[in-house]
């Protein structure tokens, strides 16, 4: 976040407060968060419960190779996904710039690589460290995940097993005392 401040791709102080509304939200940035305090209350978010859970339930939603790993066009086709559904579009963006900085080159992606990088992408678009608005957003973001994907998302439909047939029962009659 440094690095993207200074090089002016993301700006971190306006002169008035109009002047924000000018600048794409994307590229919008808060001094704040690269505190020592930003960082804890950030770091203490990454691992809640309520946070890790809604994480585990995007990971839910993508196909999964025979190692448990997602493959790069799945990865791709969620991350255009995510930026339809934050910038209502993705004019100009290439999802595979993001696949080689998540993936660090690994190839498929385990779920501890997916979890940090769906965490950074919380982290960068919650204006708050309250875990309350993590929640939210990526409660959000499973909602419009759901319908962005669809028919595209998670593992394959499970053929429904056959159910047994019950075994039939037959009244048999009392016997008869002489």
């Amino acid at each position: 976040e440094t690095q993207a401040a200074a090089s002016g791709r993301v700006t971190t102080e306006v002169k008035k407060s109009a002047d924000a509304k000018r600048v794409d939200y994307a590229r919008q940035g808060n001094k704040w968060w690269l505190t020592d305090q930003g960082i804890r209350e950030r770091r203490a978010l990454k691992f809640s419960e309520g946070v890790s859970a809604y994480i585990r339930d995007i990971w839910a939603l993508l196909p999964k190779n025979e190692r448990k790993k997602v493959e790069k066009d799945t990865y791709c086709a969620f991350c255009r996904a995510v930026a339809k559904i934050l910038t209502g579009g993705t004019k100009g963006y290439d999802p595979e710039e993001d696949w080689r900085a998540d993936s660090h080159g690994l190839g498929p992606m385990a779920f501890g690589l997916f979890y940090d990088a769906v965490f950074q992408l919380v982290d960068l678009w919650t204006e708050t460290s309250l875990e309350a608005d993590y929640q939210d957003f990526l409660r959000n973001l499973v909602k419009h995940l759901e319908k962005h994907l669809g028919a595209h998302s998670a593992q394959p439909k499970k053929k429904a097993k056959k159910a047994k047939p019950e075994p039939a029962t037959v009244e048999v009659p009392a016997p008869r005392t002489p």
